[in-house]
């Protein structure tokens, strides 16, 4: 599978930077040094406007992480605010995620698979449910909407581990 880019990666000069990491999906496997050699040559008067590069798909693990970092940095979900949470609600909701994933997998309507779960945590309110439904806000670096959702889910569950850990209970 390959890319055409047309904006330049500030690390290699060519691929464009799809998922707001800094870098793109070719320079995410790189060394500095390979990514200097890159940016050496997109700077060179003879580098094409744009080139096309392999795309590596992201393992479910690599997903996962990025999403918890996203959750911690952009939604200033840290460690501390997490550990508030002693009812499970952190496992609810990702369990909520997959639930909705599991219906879209069965072939549900969106309208029944974007229904909020009973497992997500009544009190955190509507407002934070947000599962992924439109096929159409597929992007190269993430394929599906049912993957989003299991993403999510699972980065969820994933810090439900975590504090039980901190906690001394896992």
């Amino acid at each position: 599978m390959a890319e055409e880019v047309g904006v330049r990666c500030p690390r290699c000069g060519f691929g464009q930077d799809t998922d707001g990491d800094g870098h793109c999906a070719w320079c995410h496997n790189r060394s500095d040094e390979e990514a200097a050699v890159m940016k050496s040559f997109s700077e060179s008067p003879d580098a094409p406007d744009s080139i096309s590069v392999p795309m590596r798909r992201k393992s479910g693990v690599e997903l996962i992480a990025e999403e918890r970092g996203r959750q911690i940095t952009s939604e200033g979900w840290s460690e501390s605010h997490d550990d508030t949470h002693t009812n499970g609600e952190l496992a609810r909701a990702g369990l909520s995620y997959l639930d909705t994933a599991r219906k879209q997998i069965l072939g549900a309507s969106p309208e029944h698979a974007m229904l909020r779960s009973d497992f997500w945590p009544n009190e955190w309110g509507t407002s934070w449910w947000k599962p992924v439904d439109d096929p159409a806000r597929q992007t190269a670096a993430l394929p599906s909407h049912i993957v989003r959702n299991i993403v999510k889910g699972c980065s969820l569950l994933a810090a439900e581990i975590d504090r039980l850990q901190r906690k001394g209970t896992a």
